[in-house]
């Protein structure tokens, strides 16, 4: 699962079903859900054994996402350029 498979950019690539992204010495793996007017995301970060879960009930739930994951990391992400 950790291991890249198909790059997307110099930031982002495929696991086995899950996104990685790694930039300026840190790993994160997520994986994200979109239903409509649900939207989900699971955000893991192995190197402190963590992970952020959120799910949200709105169209532009990912925005919440985004700011929430800022707010719990200390950064921005790229994978948001892609979800």
């Amino acid at each position: 699962m950790m291991k890249p498979y198909s790059h997307v950019n110099s930031a982002l690539a495929w696991g086995l079903g899950w996104g990685i992204e790694e930039e300026s010495g840190a790993r994160y793996l997520w994986q994200w859900g979109d239903n409509g007017g649900w939207k989900n995301i699971v955000i893991v970060h192995p190197d402190s054994r963590s992970a952020l879960v959120v799910f949200t009930n709105g169209n532009k739930g990912m925005r919440v996402v985004e700011r929430i994951a800022k707010a719990a990391t200390g950064r921005d992400h790229a994978m948001f350029l892609w979800i």
